[in-house]
């Protein structure tokens, strides 16, 4: 088994005024999605850091995860090289994984960087992708009755609208028990009756789908 966390770094950057150094967003897109059977601790807070030249006190964002796992933020860091992000996630206050990655943060698009931070607790490894990709799923919702499957598809495109070709998401369900996924091909079976959500992730981003089973 295995997780991905996914964070998108966007094509952002403003100056604030003429003695602010420049800055860049990074739209954090984080997504938790298990394998075949989703069979994976989901955290339910994670503790951003960044530290390097210039900063003179360490930028922090707190960020809540949702019941299926993904969560959605937006910090702003200086522009410049030698940038130190940690992340640390919990759950129930525990401190399951953490991680840390160098990179650079230039004017507009920045390309992805990746780190995996090491599990505490467990052996269920998180790949975290700092990236501007764009991740789309087809179709967004169905509806699947007990015992049968349906095949979804995820398309990935880079910063500039390109397919990004020889790149292959990796696919989760929120709620296993009421419909699977494979991890390597979206085929999803239905379960039980209820409402789930499958997850495609793949280079920082991630995009989900609704299933019903009526």
């Amino acid at each position: 088994m295995f997780a991905t966390l996914g964070l998108a770094l966007a094509a952002a950057c403003g100056l604030t005024d003429s003695t602010a150094p420049a800055s860049a967003k990074m739209v954090l897109d984080l997504s938790i999605p298990g394998g075949r059977t989703a069979s994976v601790v989901i955290p339910d807070s994670a503790v951003l850091t960044v530290t390097g030249p210039g900063i003179a006190t360490p930028i922090k964002l707190v960020v809540q995860f949702d019941t299926s796992g993904t969560a959605t933020a937006t910090l702003t860091v200086p522009i410049g090289a030698n940038r130190l992000l940690q992340i640390d996630m919990y759950k129930g206050g525990l401190l399951i994984f953490t991680g840390t990655s160098t990179f650079s943060v230039g004017a507009g698009t920045n390309p992805p960087v990746q780190l995996t931070p090491v599990p505490t607790t467990g052996t269920v490894p998180i790949i975290v992708t700092i990236g501007s990709f764009v991740v789309s799923v087809s179709p967004t919702a169905a509806t699947v009755v007990v015992a049968a499957t349906r095949s979804f598809s995820a398309t990935v495109r880079d910063p500039q609208g390109n397919l990004a070709t020889g790149i292959t998401a990796k696919w989760a369900t929120s709620n296993p028990a009421i419909a699977t996924v494979d991890s390597l091909t979206g085929l999803v079976t239905a379960v039980h009756s209820g409402i789930t959500t499958v997850t495609a992730t793949a280079l920082g981003t991630a995009a989900n789908a609704t299933v019903t089973v009526p």
